[in-house]
């Protein structure tokens, strides 16, 4: 085989309409799969995945279908209708969106580093409480998110079906509208919303299964994320492979069995980047031990004997979730090798717990 080959799990050979089609629900049902298509023609204009955003792209005056609901659309939405002659907003069904402010007025009174410690402090005790709240009181959380988004929607949008999501908050992860950025969008001449499955994709427009067209130029997959831990890398010890699946999770930061190597776990039921802080924090003291006493390497062991009962990593119903679980490592019960499920707590435990229980070291 040539160097510069390409290796493809499916070529698709489908000029137009078929080729179209069959990528599209390559990208849906089969996610992990690399795939060509060849001799489709062009006909629908661009299709883009918001993660490899084309540098530089045009798509001013361009008609957008922008298919999703979760954190990314919301983040989008409002950018592309600013230029977008069209941006129609296509969803399956809809998620809770909590609007946010910005806190941008404190940034011109206050020094920067007491605002962030301040912002912080916020978001674990807001985030851990608003998660207590919904986990305790589901259908009356439900209402009063309910209640807020309703009050932003302008009147063509109805609440049912557009926002009225089918599961209770924090089963899926509930997203932030900063500054309220998405509801104001959605008071746009250019934005409509669609809320049904898609049926096909044809030449020129996606039509759903509800028989409405929607015309477009440019089409946006922003959809359940392909998650694999590490981008799906091998790891290798001494030349062997190390799977990780199934592996438990030491102190939400570090691989059963892997030396020396910190994965930035953050929270699915809070603010992602505080918990990757706290995994930061941990890593951080851990080296600092490390040096001082001229250790080389440090493993995560799980003690042998030990009843292994686990828990999933992602307290998730997404559907992206539960793809991805098969390959996932797991947390267990006890000790290093709990989940981190109260930040507050978690915080303190980072800074000053104890963090080489559950450790192998070696010179």
């Amino acid at each position: 085989m040539p160097n510069d080959a390409e290796v493809f799990d499916f070529v698709i050979v489908g000029a137009g309409i078929s080729g179209i089609n069959c990528a599209y629900r390559l990208q849906t049902q089969l996610p992990d799969a690399k795939f060509i298509v060849l001799e489709c023609r062009d006909e629908i204009g661009k299709i883009i995945h918001p993660q490899f955003w084309p540098k530089d792209y045009d798509y001013e005056h361009k008609r957008i279908a922008l298919i999703g609901s979760g954190a990314t659309v919301i983040s989008l939405l409002p950018s592309l209708a600013k230029s977008a002659a069209q941006v129609t907003m296509i969803q399956r069904s809809p998620t809770y969106i909590l609007v946010q402010g910005k806190n941008s007025w404190a940034h011109k009174y206050f020094p920067t580093s007491l605002v962030h410690a301040y912002m912080r402090f916020y978001e674990t005790i807001f985030g851990y409480l608003l998660v207590l709240l919904c986990n305790s009181f589901p259908l009356a959380m439900r209402r009063a998110l309910l209640k807020k988004t309703v009050k932003r929607l302008p009147k063509w949008i109805n609440q049912a079906p557009h926002f009225e999501p089918r599961y209770n908050p924090w089963e899926q992860r509930l997203c932030l509208d900063a500054d309220g950025a998405f509801h104001d969008a959605l008071h746009c001449s250019n934005v409509k919303l669609i809320t049904g499955k898609i049926e096909t994709v044809t030449q020129d427009a996606i039509l759903t299964e509800g028989d409405e067209r929607i015309d477009a130029d440019i089409i946006v997959t922003a959809t359940g994320l392909n998650m694999k831990l590490g981008g799906g890398i091998d790891i290798r010890i001494d030349g062997e492979i190390m799977p990780w699946s199934k592996r438990f999770i030491w102190n939400g930061a570090m691989i059963e069995g892997v030396p020396n190597m910190v994965f930035m776990f953050g929270y699915t039921n809070n603010a992602w980047t505080l918990g990757a802080d706290d995994t930061a924090i941990v890593m951080i003291r851990l080296w600092k031990y490390m040096s001082r006493n001229r250790v080389k390497s440090a493993v995560p062991l799980f003690p042998n004997g030990a009843l292994r009962e686990t828990e999933r990593m992602w307290q998730l119903s997404s559907t992206y979730a539960a793809l991805a679980e098969e390959g996932l490592p797991v947390y267990g019960k006890t000790g290093p090798w709990k989940p981190r499920t109260r930040p507050p707590i978690d915080y303190i435990h980072a800074r000053w717990g104890n963090y080489t229980r559950g450790l192998q070291f070696s010179v």
